[in-house]
């Protein structure tokens, strides 16, 4: 490429800046290390008591059902002669029941969920794997193989353990999924430091 193609430099522009973004990452990276930190310790102790977390995310589901559920009901009786009414007031009715029971007994509900969660993740892996092999000319298509193929295997050991399964699982991967996040947040806040 010769120099006349290259684009010169305009003297009155201002000299290129770092985004706002990556400088206040830079001036708070010890907080951001802070949170990353916290979060591995909350991980850590949620896959320790993984039966308490699952029952406790079941509880908090529960109560944001039924609150929903129960908003549902007083908007559409309050909106009388709405069409479709009649079928938004049902889904309030199942939403706050739906909620009470997982209030009642989390532990039944979180398990239920987890048989969900095990079927959901059968299928997706299944049309991923299903995916990946119609796009093998596409260089990076393992990795899309390798995922539904855990997923597939995840879907499968959650379904042959149910309801064991139900007991831990959500906790499990609370636990999992808040390890992971702050392990990303304390790599993000070390790569930003001032050196």
């Amino acid at each position: 490429m010769s120099d006349s193609t290259m684009p010169t430099p305009d003297p009155s522009s201002p000299a290129p800046t770092i985004p706002g973004g990556v400088e206040a990452l830079r001036e708070n990276w010890g907080w951001l290390l802070a949170l990353g930190l916290v979060l591995i310790v909350l991980g850590v102790l949620a896959l320790g008591s993984s039966v308490l977390v699952t029952q406790v995310w079941a509880v908090l589901l529960g109560v944001v059902l039924l609150i929903g559920g129960v908003l549902q009901i007083v908007q559409m009786v309050s909106a009388r002669g709405w069409r479709g009414g009649l079928w938004h007031l049902a889904a309030g009715v199942l939403y706050a029941v739906a909620g009470g029971l997982l209030i009642a007994e989390p532990l039944v509900g979180a398990a239920w969920l987890t048989l969900f969660l095990a079927a959901f993740f059968l299928v997706d892996g299944v049309f991923k794997v299903v995916m990946a092999f119609q796009l093998r000319d596409h260089p990076n298509w393992g990795w899309l193989l390798l995922d539904g193929v855990v997923l597939v295997a995840l879907g499968v050991l959650l379904w042959s353990e149910w309801p064991a399964s139900g007991l831990f699982a959500i906790g499990l991967f609370i636990g999992i999924q808040m390890i992971f996040t702050g392990a990303g947040f304390a790599a993000l806040a070390l790569s930003a430091r001032p050196r």
